[in-house]
């Protein structure tokens, strides 16, 4: 497969790459460390005359700890995270979920920034030119059908971004620039439900640094992630848990639910059941049995049935509560 001829644009700091999305107002795309978007580009899934590559904006790639907070510029390499100390020592499990995705290779490419913004993916988008054309293009792709549920007006596409369940597991902030400054939001805000128009962050904008609340005394977290291999494999299922303990109690917990749905789904009513509470295990058995109500696989996934997502759903968040209840103690 060979890529579209393209205009490349190398900005040297954040202001500059904003002035670029200005003014070519959405006619063209950003890439950090290219293993989603050239790829893309080479199977004609995205198109682009002209490319801002990001990776000369050095001041986007650090790790900085201020106080008990941490702050990772959005092009900080995901294998940096997985071998950072800071990260290893304090958020073992986002350490875990930057070491689960795909290759070396590709972690040592793949940036964080890119990572949270990764484009959703379903079996009837993510193929080759040629088999698009036997089947005609879906609502993703401008035609007017989705391959998965022929009479819904709905893509859906699943959000498959290994970091983000922990990062929105740990209530993370992202900084949003553009040309107009900065506005700051929830993690969790910047997905909305729709597999084709899956982020709420506008053409002229681009994410710099992700802002991590410190970890509480007694709290710990924990990521799994259930794919075909062990190795370079997107998610079937993930799911990631954090929990904090206070006085024999369940101060707070997030569960976040992965590659079940086009955007991460954060499980309120499983958190309602055990805040508050000694944590048991019928209780984590309760709140697991509410994340599988909530997932919503469908059948955009090749050798994987919906309703075997949906059950390990309900499994891996019993094993990812434990753990992260183990690591609160």
């Amino acid at each position: 497969m060979r890529i579209q001829e393209f205009e490349y644009f190398a900005p040297k700091t954040a202001t500059e790459a904003c002035s670029f999305l200005s003014q070519f107002k959405g006619h063209v795309k950003l890439m950090a460390g290219g293993t989603d978007l050239l790829v893309s580009m080479k199977q004609k899934i995205k198109t682009s005359e002209r490319v801002i590559g990001l990776k000369g904006i050095s001041d986007l790639s650090y790790i900085r700890q201020t106080g008990p907070d941490l702050s990772i510029g959005s092009m900080t390499r995901i294998g940096t995270l997985e071998r950072s100390d800071i990260i290893n020592s304090r958020l073992p499990f986002l350490a875990d979920a930057a070491r689960s995705v795909a290759s070396p290779n590709l972690r040592n490419a793949g940036t964080i920034g890119g990572n949270i913004c990764l484009d959703t993916r379903c079996c009837y988008y993510n193929k080759s030119d040629s088999f698009r054309n036997l089947i005609g293009p879906c609502l993703k792709l401008a035609g007017e059908v989705c391959h998965v549920a022929s009479k819904s007006k709905k893509c859906f596409a699943v959000s498959q971004g290994d970091t983000i369940p922990v990062l929105i597991a740990l209530g993370t902030k992202v900084a949003i620039q553009s040309l107009d400054g900065k506005r700051t939001i929830p993690l969790e805000d910047l997905y909305r439900d729709d597999g084709k128009d899956y982020l709420t962050i506008g053409p002229e904008e681009m994410i710099t640094e992700i802002s991590i609340p410190g970890p509480k005394p007694y709290s710990g977290g924990s990521y799994r992630k259930l794919r075909a291999r062990k190795a370079t494999d997107f998610a079937w299922v993930s799911v990631s848990v954090h929990i904090t303990l206070g006085k024999g109690i369940c101060e707070d917990i997030r569960i976040v639910l992965g590659s079940v749905g086009s955007s991460p789904i954060r499980v309120v009513k499983a958190e309602e059941v055990v805040r508050g509470k000694k944590i048991t295990d019928d209780l984590l058995e309760e709140a697991a049995e509410l994340a599988s109500k909530q997932a919503k696989p469908v059948a955009n996934m090749v050798k994987v049935l919906p309703s075997y997502r949906k059950e390990m759903a309900r499994v891996i968040t019993i094993q990812a509560a434990r753990e992260a209840l183990a690591r609160a103690r």
